[in-house]
């Protein structure tokens, strides 16, 4: 269901990104930037094709539930392969730098869930999402303040730290009082990653 919920924020997303560049472009003129041929364009779509087939082929199987996101992830692997080696570009340097990287940022993934696991425990021992909540209470915010409230206090976390981090320090804290005013907790995973990443 997150997947789901996160398509079309996604989508307006890149069209509101698309939309500012043809602004730019329009409003500033030809100065300051290089003349795009259309020869040029047609090579730069040839060398974004086996990555867009990729995503296509990943996408539509995640998105129409054929497989798991861990099936997924191997054909994924797999597709890459594939290309790789229709490319002339497969090796077994490449194989290895592959699974280098890939052991790498599955360590820090795992040590970043073990972290926010312990993190959610000692909060709920210290009754932080309870004193907090009380906290709130004492402002008496209607939900959409409380929104607000919460937007204005990530922009400002976001001056310090990333957004990953943000997410598994607040998390524990925030959605009980999500919770509480009403507003569905998969909404506001699609509100939480949208604005950690301002």
């Amino acid at each position: 269901k997150l997947f789901i919920a996160g398509f079309l924020p996604g989508l307006l997303i890149a069209a509101l990104f698309v939309a500012y560049v043809a602004a730019r472009s329009m409003i500033f003129g030809e100065a300051g930037r290089e003349q795009v041929v259309a020869s040029r364009l047609r090579d730069a779509l040839r060398q974004l094709l086996p990555l867009l087939a990729i995503i296509a082929i990943t996408m539509t199987l995640l998105y129409s539930g054929i497989a798991t996101p861990s099936e997924v992830a191997a054909v994924g692997v797999c597709a890459s392969f594939a290309v790789a080696a229709v490319l002339r570009q497969f090796s077994l340097d490449l194989v290895l730098k592959s699974a280098e990287s890939a052991i790498r940022s599955s360590c820090v993934l795992c040590i970043i869930v073990m972290a926010a696991s312990f993190l959610t425990t000692a909060s709920g021992y210290m009754n932080l999402p309870r004193t907090f909540l009380s906290g709130l209470e004492g402002f008496n915010l209607g939900p959409y303040e409380l929104i607000l409230a919460i937007f204005v206090f990530y922009l400002a976390l976001g001056c310090f730290l990333d957004g990953l981090s943000m997410v598994i320090v607040t998390t524990a804290v925030m959605l009980p009082a999500i919770t509480h005013a009403g507003f569905d907790p998969l909404w506001f995973g699609i509100f939480l990653v949208v604005t950690t990443e301002i």
